[in-house]
């Protein structure tokens, strides 16, 4: 029996084997189905659910303009704080869709599903890479639940798609100190320059990540060198537009800076609200403050543990993107906004995976499917979808039928919303308002959205041309009335 077990297999190796290969096959797939469990919550009833509004009416105006017109844009949206303006990236990026399936504003929506679904495959990859599979897995398990990124990552606007670049910037940064191999430092490059034209509050980021290329620069000069040469390239178009128009944008930034501070509360404070809140809060757990604030402590506390005993790449490389993130809430003394956030979160994931590879795996296990449970009891698919696009649409049409290919004028009342979206649709239809500076038309059209639609108090508003004008027409669609005066 001796001899048996010496020259032998031992007892039950087939099945250590079996169940080894079994764990290998998870890790294989394990990322593809939160990819697939993203991809199902994004993409759930998308055309009821996707916000499109003034804002994202001009966003693909410009972009339609581009497409149809060849028209390209130097400058991109205008911030919501200081009128400054992003690089025009993200009028490319929505360029794609339509002119690759035409000009629905849906299509729009459907990329950002995808680049959301994207960014939690790379959620997964980088923290695969730095902290081991199952706490990469992990980690990209709650961003794939997560009802914040899920609300971000189902709407064409300019924060959206920049979790999905701050994600390759950290990919390149990861793959090349794994591999050794430079080409990859190319990719943190491209990233970074794309990162920063999504939303300035990622500044500090993109600053980090280029001078982590840059200390790479003794290694892998020639890759250093080409990583910076493609972020240039990507600013060269907002660079040469800033260069011929006298720097608008720097003038801008310049005195956003140097107003007066909105917020008078203390650092401390501001720091938990951005922190514990905002981020953790928000994306983490559901906006219920009591476990974010415990989440924030676990999380800090952990990473800064590790950072001191072993100051590995991925601990040093994280605390310095969440430490300058932390230095602009304090330096910035405007109001922040929760789409700031947006970019920020796949900071988050990856430092929750950081930390779940702390502890045991049965406890990082317990925790995360705690967060996930907490996360899908209030996901926001059981919310009231917006209907924006059947509004819009229904609108449109309605005042496009009415026109009957005569020149007309929009205006638009509602209560913090623009008529971009309407703007659109009816240049979709080839049915577009008359521009300011063309002959003023014999009719103009009133939408009330979602407030009445007193005509004996509306038609003042809009001008002495119209005092005199009678009503034609009146009807209404998704709760916005129409009234069409006549000249």
């Amino acid at each position: 029996m001796a001899r048996a077990r010496r020259g032998g297999r031992a007892p039950g190796g087939a099945f250590s084997r079996g169940r080894a290969v079994l764990a290998r096959g998870a890790v294989r797939w394990m990322p593809w189905l939160l990819m697939a469990v993203a991809l199902a919550m994004r993409a759930y009833r998308l055309a009821e659910y996707t916000v499109f509004q003034g804002d994202q009416g001009i966003d693909a105006l410009a972009a339609r303009r581009l497409v149809v017109d060849h028209v390209w844009p130097l400058e991109g949206p205008a911030t919501s704080a200081g009128g400054v303006h992003l690089g025009p990236l993200y009028y490319y990026l929505l360029a794609v869709p339509m002119a690759i399936g035409g000009f629905d504003p849906l299509l729009e929506a459907v990329l950002m599903v995808m680049l959301g679904t994207l960014a939690v495959g790379l959620v997964c990859w980088v923290g695969k890479t730095w902290f081991g599979d199952t706490a990469g897995l992990l980690g990209a398990a709650l961003y794939a639940v997560s009802p914040a990124a899920i609300v971000a990552s189902r709407s064409a606007w300019n924060p959206a798609p920049a979790p999905f670049f701050l994600l390759l910037a950290l990919l390149g940064l990861a793959r090349a100190h794994q591999t050794h191999h430079g080409r990859w430092l190319v990719l943190a490059g491209f990233g970074a320059g794309c990162l920063i034209q999504f939303h300035y509050f990622t500044l500090g980021i993109v600053i980090v990540c280029l001078v982590a290329v840059a200390f790479q620069l003794a290694r892998h000069a020639g890759s250093v060198v080409l990583a910076g040469a493609v972020c240039v390239a990507l600013l060269a178009p907002f660079t040469w537009h800033e260069l011929q128009a006298g720097l608008p944008n720097v003038h801008a930034a310049t005195a956003l800076a140097s107003s007066s501070p909105t917020a008078q509360d203390s650092v401390p404070r501001r720091v938990y609200a951005v922190l514990a809140r905002g981020l953790v809060g928000g994306f983490l757990t559901a906006g219920i403050e009591p476990p974010a604030a415990i989440s924030t402590l676990a999380l800090v506390t952990g990473l800064t543990f590790r950072l001191v005993r072993q100051r590995s790449y991925p601990h040093v490389l994280l605390a310095a993107l969440l430490g300058i993130t932390l230095l602009q809430v304090v330096a910035y003394r405007g109001p922040i906004f929760e789409h700031y956030f947006v970019p920020l979160a796949p900071l988050l994931y990856l430092a929750v995976a950081g930390a779940l590879s702390l502890v045991s795996m049965r406890v990082a296990v317990v925790v995360a499917v705690g967060l996930v449970a907490l996360n899908l009891a209030y996901t926001p698919l059981r919310e009231e979808p917006v209907q924006h696009l059947a509004r819009t649409e229904r609108v449109a049409s309605a005042i496009a039928d009415r026109a009957n290919d005569e020149p007309f004028a929009l205006w638009l009342f509602s209560e913090g919303d623009k008529d971009g979206a309407y703007r659109y649709q009816l240049d979709r239809l080839g049915h577009p308002p008359a521009r300011p500076d063309a002959p003023l038309p014999k009719r103009l059209f009133i939408l009330c959205q979602q407030e009445p639609c007193d005509i004996l108090r509306r038609q003042p508003a809009v001008g002495p041309d119209w005092a005199t004008a009678t009503v034609a027409w009146q009807d209404t669609f998704y709760f916005v009335s129409i009234v069409e005066l006549v000249r």
